[in-house]
């Protein structure tokens, strides 16, 4: 899926969402701030498809990052990912796992989009 975000935009969501999968729930209300003003199905897409197949991980490793991830280091890795999909195996192979990721995370992602539509109400002129 092609995003409506020039890619600084697109960039600042990763940063944001990626913080989904290191702070606690409490702290999504900030992050749902980050992405107020784009479109709740592009935000759900750019979670599954760029970075929960990245930072997934830090749900299940021993000792998680729980105080955020640095920006430039989740700018870098998902990069990083997304080179590594441009063959047509990998391409098919991503699908597969992001279609894993729906299922497996789906509970985190109502979590965190029951935040962000709480926000889009809040703020009904974004």
């Amino acid at each position: 899926m092609e995003h409506s975000l020039s890619q600084e935009q697109l960039e600042a969501v990763w940063v944001a969402l990626a913080d989904v999968f290191s702070v606690p729930e409490e702290e999504y209300s900030y992050l749902a701030q980050q992405v107020n003003d784009i479109q709740l199905d592009e935000i759900k897409e750019i979670f599954f498809n760029d970075v929960a197949p990245v930072f997934t991980y830090n749900l299940v490793i021993t000792t998680p990052e729980l105080l955020g991830f640095d920006p430039e280091q989740v700018i870098l890795a998902i990069r990083k990912e997304k080179e590594k999909n441009k063959s047509k195996f990998r391409k098919s192979l991503h699908k597969l796992y992001v279609a894993y990721l729906r299922w497996n995370i789906n509970e985190l992602w109502v979590q965190f989009e029951s935040e962000v539509i709480k926000q889009k109400n809040s703020n009904p002129s974004q």
